[in-house]
């Protein structure tokens, strides 16, 4: 049987600590940001669905929402993509985006 070593223990391996830290608080934020639009994104997918269809509009937002969540529930975002794109950007541009953080204190 062949051991294979985590993806962290390889990323941490090429890039060093620094760097290891910037793309895990990065990819983090990248999963987070991209997370959050597509919630928002079904959400007002919903809500016109919704408007078009009903003639009553009361509770549109507040069913659309619901609607959204229990689709979405479920739903489990890859990190690994986040991973590779912002090592791939730290690989680059990292000690430059790591200096200009620096210098902001």
């Amino acid at each position: 049987m062949e051991y294979r070593t985590p993806v962290r223990t390889r990323l941490g391996a090429f890039l060093g600590i620094k760097l290891t830290l910037f793309t895990i608080l990065g990819a983090s934020i990248l999963g987070t940001l991209f997370g959050s639009a597509i919630v928002l994104f079904v959400w007002q997918k919903r809500v016109r669905r919704r408007r078009r269809a009903s003639t009553n509009p009361q509770n549109i937002y507040s069913r659309s929402w619901r609607s959204a969540q229990l689709m979405l529930r479920a739903y489990e975002l890859p990190f690994g993509v986040f991973l590779g794109s912002v090592a791939l950007a730290a690989v680059f541009f990292g000690e430059t985006l790591i200096h200009w953080y620096m210098a902001l204190y």
